[in-house]
Formats: C-alpha cells, structure tokens, sequence
C-alpha cells in the first residue's frame, strides 16, 4: 500500500538499510521483486557497505540473489 501512493523507497533505518536490504536478508522474494518494480535502488549500501544483493548471498538465498542479480 505504501509504495502504491508513492512512499520514498530509499529511506533507510539508523543502520543505512532500506526497505529491500531487509527484504533481502530475510529471503523475501515477493517484496524485493515489488519494491525492485517501484524503483528501489539495488546498489544501496549499508554503514557495513553492504547491499541487497551482498546479504542474499551471504545468507545463501538463491531466488533472491537470482532476482537482485537479474536487473
């Protein structure tokens, strides 16, 4: 519903993480391939310099490492 009226995809929390690096961390495919399709900003890095895509991979989640890598 947010991102639907326009919610600004790129803020992040005290920790640099958006809303599609905890998506991706938590292994949600559904709701990174949605944010990804408003305009998320995949190459967001984290105060650990760590994007989306550089969790999928450490947390060994293939479909969402697939998805992030895709675009």
């Amino acid at each position: 519903m947010l991102t639907a009226s326009g919610a600004n995809l790129q803020i992040a929390n005290d920790e640099g993480r958006t809303a599609l690096i905890a998506a991706a961390m938590h292994g949600d495919s559904k709701i990174c391939n949605l944010l990804l399709a408003r305009g998320a900003y995949r190459f967001h890095r984290d105060q650990n310099g760590k994007t989306a895509l550089e969790y999928a991979n450490e947390e060994g989640l293939p479909e969402v490492v697939a998805l992030l890598s895709a675009r």
